[in-house]
């Protein structure tokens, strides 16, 4: 039995700039999407122009690995400037497509849609 996906991506990646920016996509691009280990549920854009340097003000990608399912995004907002990560979904958000109940919702995020 082989160790999931999951288990390789642990840590929480930083991105600083527009360089690890391109790097850490093209290293998953190459590493674990093309490989078809982790699957784009959602992003922004293409993972090409990101590795090309022609990305959107906001770059989202939504992953779920292909044998568990466990949830990665990657984040960074380049208009601003301001530092970015890959790792570990946070569970209480959902993904887009999620079918989830007002009830499943964070109070604040409730409170902020008046659901």
């Amino acid at each position: 039995m082989s160790l999931p996906i999951s288990s390789l991506l642990t840590e929480e990646w930083g991105i600083h700039g527009p360089e690890s920016l391109i790097a850490i996509t093209k290293d998953l691009k190459e590493n674990f999407v093309d490989k078809g280990l982790l699957v784009i549920i959602e992003s922004s854009c293409s993972m090409e122009q990101v590795i090309a340097g022609k990305f959107p003000d906001l770059v989202i990608f939504y992953f779920e690995t292909a044998d568990d399912r466990t949830r990665y995004e990657l984040f960074c907002d380049t208009y601003h400037g301001g530092p970015g990560k890959f790792g570990l979904a946070d569970p209480r958000v959902p993904f887009p497509g999620d079918e989830i109940s007002k009830g499943s919702w964070p109070r604040r995020l409730r409170k902020f849609l008046r659901l």
